[in-house]
């Protein structure tokens, strides 16, 4: 497993995270543009000047939430835009590209219950797929594991550490998040309110990150701020997933009690 595919000049290379991301990216695209539910509600420029935004903003998410969680590796505030050195939080992103949509759909009078149920229906196929990405660079690395299926690092350029069996925590991940994509997707008649969708995949990728933190090798904690009765069982990315899914069942209820279905608005 390779995470740099090819060197193209200085500190540039061509990585296979990126790579996974930006095929995601492609396929999301791709199937959007075939939907025809959400069809009317964004013409094919500003499907693309959307989709550019979000990227954007998931970056800088990430990056931004990363280091505020890994402080100690951070030696300069530059260092938040240098996203081809890696690394990057997952939560941050989608709490970015939530950010970017609200601000874009407020700009461009859109319903943005509607946009954010239009990116969180797809969503979690890009996030899966972004994780097999992880998998071919060696961040979000799993715990040490003797089970047969395994994993063993041995590129200098991987993150994860070298030699030693591995949970393969980003495939699980994949996985969980694919039919989270399924679930959702295939489901969609279902969510008959604005807001639904969005709170509903919220809900479920929150709850995939909280378990899967378990096995993950790269858990950060902060002692001083544990609570005695819990200590350093849950990670700091553990009580970001549970107050985002706090937010989203509070959201899935207010939307669901107090607004209009799609029909009639």
């Amino acid at each position: 497993m390779n995470p740099r595919l090819l060197h193209l000049y200085g500190p540039f290379y061509i990585n296979s995270y990126g790579v996974f991301i930006a095929l995601g990216i492609l396929i999301v695209i791709l199937l959007a543009k075939r939907d025809t539910r959400y069809k009317a509600l964004l013409t094919n420029e500003q499907l693309v000047s959307l989709t550019m935004y979000s990227i954007l903003g998931g970056v800088f998410g990430g990056r931004l939430l990363y280091f505020l969680t890994n402080w100690n590796s951070l030696y300069s505030p530059v260092q938040i835009l240098e996203f081809w050195q890696g690394g990057g939080s997952v939560l941050g992103s989608i709490i970015g590209i939530i950010a970017v949509v609200i601000w874009y759909a407020k700009k461009n009078t859109l319903p943005f219950f509607k946009l954010l149920d239009f990116f969180a229906l797809y969503a979690p196929l890009l996030h899966s797929i972004s994780r097999i990405g992880c998998f071919f660079a060696g961040c979000c690395f799993g715990k040490p594991s003797n089970t047969f299926f395994s994993v063993i690092y041995s590129h200098p350029d991987s993150i994860a550490p070298l030699c030693v069996p591995l949970h393969p925590a980003q495939l699980y991940s994949a996985l969980i998040l694919l039919f989270i994509f399924l679930l959702l997707y295939y489901a969609q008649d279902y969510y008959v309110k604005p807001g639904q969708t969005i709170s509903f995949y919220l809900m479920l990728a929150c709850t995939e990150r909280f378990f899967i933190d378990f096995i993950r090798g790269d858990q950060e904690f902060i002692p001083h701020l544990a609570i005695p009765v819990v200590g350093n069982i849950f990670s700091i990315n553990q009580w970001i997933a549970l107050i985002l899914l706090i937010v989203a069942i509070g959201t899935f209820f207010h939307v669901t009690f107090s607004t209009q279905p799609y029909e009639s608005l």
